[in-house]
């Protein structure tokens, strides 16, 4: 979520900001509102403000100031000033959040959190400091220093709670003397620069930034594929050039082994990075599944940190699959040298790693040649026919306090009240008849959903009902189910099954459904009797990203989800987990076409390029079936609903 802070002093010494050594950024806040609850405690909530949310703490309000950093420059101190604090109330018991669930089966039982003692019962305010220094960032060779505002304060002594109207972030910065080893250069495009600018609070600092090697930008998007693969991944290459004026380069897992590297994933990634710093690539298509035993596009497996509902203990796991390894490539992601990718030590100097993201990343999952050319034929067909604007909100029954219907009420606050089809628990049309007739209502542009799954369902839906769907309008889906995108096969608790996940279904194993899908790829989670739990977060930043910062492209909306909530990332609160694990089942550059004016047809795409949805591209170029015109890219079987395991033409892989 954008914020559209009041930077009173933005820049000191703005004239000459090369030889800065001073950034001072202030935000105003508005006035709390005191939320009676009915155990007698009040909840301070704050109008747009993201929330600390950490079971048996005090729920209080947070934001996350976006510092950007000069070019060549340290970070030397951080410091936070406050105008005269008010009191807001005396003699009260702020709420404390809720126990943490899997969205993998609806139950009541499980731990229930309670006020931790050391909090409530001590003498230390609450939070100790006002801030929290964030580890320094990185974003297409940008530095960005994440600090975390505290503006309510708890004192438990007497039970007050006081409130800053304003902080004023104070970034104290020198001339570096050595360059961060692995961190990649700015390179000076200008589409570059539309994304640091939209994700720091200084944008106006970027024009300390030179391109050290200018890039000739001689590439928008990389495919990389498995060489079985190369031709029709050439096909879908040509077909986005001449319909978005991309440039495109495919290349294949060959090229990518020559890079230094002690696994496949290290290959690969340095491979991104050589790409990204030499030929301009923005978006990253990864063709090819991650099976157990039989990748055709291996996967980085990452430390992550998950609460069990039964007893609230942490449980780590080193085998969340995540392709933001391949999207944030700055520094190694295993800065101490373990066995473990993606802990909170393993940047810079031992801080956390780089969790901004420099490419968008997506995966068409496919096993056999017929699975691509399927995928790709329905990306075509999304692109090429007419879009309705409607949305169909799913929303389970979580437990007996939590409602999915409520939660997806949440997030739809976020998308400027399009038109929506409401399937929730407590309308009691949330079933799988309803779904499925809206699906094959042909209404929908993106489906959005909330409730419990696993590796083989998901909505409702297992792999044998899913060629019910016969839907010809195509939609993009999102679901906060548990393992349903976990494209390891692996099911809940990480047992292995050797099985396609559920959301390959949706996607590849399908003439209909949805052409592209967000999931989880291990445990999805949210707050017992709460709309503020992890997954349902980035589900309305996701809203928020399309519908109020206009990031049309679903991988650029996907990542940008995760990015606004850098600040509440924590082992403690499962932002971090979840953050890992959401995946893209699709092409990140494809744009959503949700506009305000249902008579205009046409998409703006990047602020720069714009494409008519009537587009009409000849098939004889691209399709590898030259009397039939139907389709771009022809799969010899739109029917086929099956695996393909029988498939003539499958790659063997």
């Amino acid at each position: 979520m954008r914020w559209y802070v009041l930077i009173l002093a933005a820049l000191l010494l703005l004239p000459t900001l090369a030889a800065a050594d001073m950034l001072e950024l202030s935000y105003t806040f508005d006035q709390p509102v005191l939320v009676p609850h009915d155990d007698g405690s009040v909840e301070v909530s704050l109008n747009g403000e993201q929330r600390h949310l950490v079971p048996g703490e005090p729920i209080l309000p947070q934001r996350t100031a976006r510092v950007l950093i000069p070019q060549g420059h340290d970070v030397v101190d951080v410091s936070i000033t406050a105008d005269a604090q008010l009191v807001l109330a005396a003699g009260v018991t702020p709420t404390h959040a809720t126990a943490y669930r899997y969205t993998g089966s609806p139950t009541d039982e499980g731990y229930i959190a309670v006020p931790k003692a050391e909090i409530y019962q001590g003498n230390d305010p609450f939070p100790r400091l006002a801030f929290r220094r964030i580890h320094l960032q990185r974003k297409m060779g940008a530095q960005i220093l994440p600090v975390v505002l505290y503006p309510v304060t708890y004192l438990p002594e007497n039970g007050v709670l006081r409130f800053a109207p304003r902080m004023t972030v104070t970034v104290e910065t020198r001339p570096t003397k050595t360059a961060a080893p692995l961190a990649l250069s700015y390179r000076g495009l200008d589409s570059d620069d539309t994304e640091i600018r939209m994700a720091v609070d200084n944008p106006s600092v970027l024009t300390t930034y030179r391109a050290v090697a200018p890039v000739k930008a001689d590439f928008d998007m990389l495919i990389l594929t498995h060489p079985n693969f190369t031709d029709l991944c050439e096909y879908y290459a040509n077909y986005k050039e001449q319909t978005f004026g991309l440039k495109v380069k495919v290349a294949t897992l060959l090229e990518a082994a020559q890079m230094p590297g002690i696994d496949p994933q290290m290959r690969i990634r340095n491979y991104l990075r050589q790409q990204f710093q030499e030929t301009g690539i923005r978006y990253v298509l990864l063709v090819g599944d991650a099976d157990l035993g039989r990748e055709t596009m291996p996967v980085r497996k990452v430390y992550a940190v998950g609460t069990d509902p039964d007893d609230g203990a942490h449980h780590p796991t080193n085998l969340m699959i995540s392709d933001v390894y391949y999207g944030c490539l700055d520094g190694s992601w295993n800065g101490n040298g373990n066995d473990r990718y993606g802990e909170d030590i393993d940047g810079e100097d031992g801080g956390d790693v780089d969790l901004m993201f420099d490419v968008h990343v997506g995966r068409f999952m496919v096993d056999t040649r017929n699975e691509l050319k399927r995928t790709m034929e329905k990306h075509v067909r999304f692109d090429q026919n007419p879009t309705p604007s409607k949305v169909v909100f799913v929303g389970e029954r979580a437990d007996s306090l939590s409602s999915g219907g409520v939660m997806k009420e949440e997030v739809y606050k976020y998308t400027n009240e399009v038109d929506v089809t409401r399937l929730y628990d407590k309308m009691n049309n949330c079933d799988f008849g309803h779904v499925l007739d809206a699906i094959n209502s042909n209404e929908h542009q993106w489906l959005n959903h909330m409730g419990h799954a696993d590796v083989y369902m998901d909505m409702f839906f297992m792999p044998p009902m899913v060629p019910m769907a016969k839907n010809d309008t195509l939609f993009i889906g999102y679901t906060q189910g548990c393992y349903a995108g976990s494209f390891d096969g692996r099911m809940g608790y990480d047992i292995p099954m050797g099985i396609d996940c559920i959301v390959e279904h949706f996607t590849v194993k399908t003439a209909h459904f949805a052409f592209a899908y967000i999931a989880n790829t291990r445990f999805g989670f949210y707050l017992q009797g709460r709309v503020d739990g992890p997954s349902n977060v980035y589900d309305w930043e996701f809203a928020d990203a399309v519908f109020d910062e206009k990031i049309t492209n679903i991988g650029w909306a996907n990542d940008d989800s995760r990015e606004d909530c850098i600040g509440m990332l924590s082992y403690e609160n499962m932002m971090r987990y979840c953050f890992y694990e959401l995946t893209l089942f699709g092409d990140p550059h494809t744009p959503l076409r949700f506009t305000d004016d249902p008579g205009d047809d046409d998409t703006v795409i990047d602020d720069d390029t714009v494409i008519d949805d009537d587009t009409v591209i000849d098939d004889d170029t691209v399709d590898d079936d030259t009397t039939d015109d139907d389709t771009v890219i022809d799969d010899d079987d739109d029917n086929d609903d099956d695996d393909d395991n029988d498939d003539d033409d499958g790659c063997g892989c």
